[in-house]
């Protein structure tokens, strides 16, 4: 099977927050309001919490190795890190981060309200890219979900280790030489997930709603999603 970014370390981000945010900084390579066709020009928002400068440092290493640091990667938290990002890292303050955990969603919602892209990839500071990225895959199949008007791109490995589709029922749909493009059932296992993801923002949003943890945000929005007759794409 093939991951687009290698294998990931998905281990569940422990963020808290609530506030105001500003967005004036924002550095993104789309021109706003149209559909990127170039997966090198999507939008990367990296969200954060205070305090994950150790995970952050890692982090940044890795997808420079890996992905290049030819791309700008919008670091989304609350306050500056107290360390020095790479060039191509651009820090996005949400405001003061306050309340629990159960706030998480609530800024982001917010955020994401105030962007204006068709699309975008989104990731949590603790999803490590790990090998060299096949843009080329990942640009095959980003074309296909614009083609098939598709709500989410799943971009790491769909499996575990004893090769199960770690997110339930997927369909063939696209049969290349290396690799099959492929759908999610509409009843699979975290149609909402905080994985890496190229995501249609409305559709985003529309499972986004305030006061929920990252947990509900998945468990409770996968709930949600079944059989919603959106279309959910990855690669294997």
């Amino acid at each position: 099977y093939v991951s687009l970014l290698g294998t990931l370390c998905l281990v569940c981000l422990r963020w808290r927050s609530r506030s105001s945010f500003t967005t004036d900084m924002v550095m993104t390579t789309f021109e706003i309001g149209v559909k990127m066709s170039s997966i090198r020009d999507l939008p990367i928002y990296l969200t954060t919490s205070n305090g994950r400068e150790h995970i952050i440092k890692v982090f940044c290493h890795l997808f420079n190795k890996y992905w290049g640091s030819d791309s700008i990667v919008n670091l989304v938290g609350y306050e500056q890190p107290n360390m020095d990002l790479p060039d191509n890292f651009n820090f996005i303050s949400m405001g003061e981060q306050v309340g629990g955990i159960q706030m998480w969603s609530t800024d982001l919602r917010k955020f994401f309200l105030e962007q204006e892209c068709d699309h975008f990839i989104h990731v949590l500071d603790d999803q490590f890219v790990t090998a060299p990225v096949r843009f080329d895959i990942m640009q095959d199949s980003y074309d296909v979900m614009l083609e098939r008007d598709a709500v989410r791109l799943n971009l790491g490995n769909i499996r575990e280790d004893d090769g199960r589709v770690r997110n339930g029922k997927v369909s063939v749909i696209e049969s290349r030489d290396e690799y099959d493009i492929l759908e999610f059932d509409q009843d699979a296992e975290y149609r909402i997930s905080t994985a890496w993801s190229i995501w249609n923002r409305r559709y985003y949003l529309k499972y986004l709603p305030p006061d929920r943890n990252p947990w509900e945000y998945e468990l409770v929005g996968s709930t949600e999603a079944y059989h919603d007759g959106a279309s959910h794409l990855c690669c294997d």
